[in-house]
């Protein structure tokens, strides 16, 4: 698998955990604290997440921007964290 496969398994797996909180991730820039597995490379992402629905022209506004933090959890298992710094 190549590196841009497995940045895109990763983007694609940050994008379903906000899908499953009914959100819609953009992705804009990476940000560090990276790590790579056997089928992703991993690492923060900054970008937006907006309500499903919010029009197009809604989705990039500043009050939407977050960072998108992975974390393993107790059983292994990755998880993506979304917050907001002031």
């Amino acid at each position: 698998m190549t590196l841009d496969e497995k940045e895109q398994k990763y983007i694609d797996f940050v994008i379903k955990q906000a899908q499953e909180r009914g959100f819609i991730f953009i992705v804009d820039t990476g940000d560090g604290r990276d790590f790579e597995t056997d089928d992703m490379y991993i690492e923060d992402l900054c970008g937006w997440l907006c309500p499903e629905g919010a029009p197009l022209e809604e989705q990039k506004k500043e009050k939407y921007y977050c960072f998108a933090e992975w974390e393993i959890k107790k059983d292994g298992s990755l998880q993506v964290v979304f917050n907001k710094y002031d």
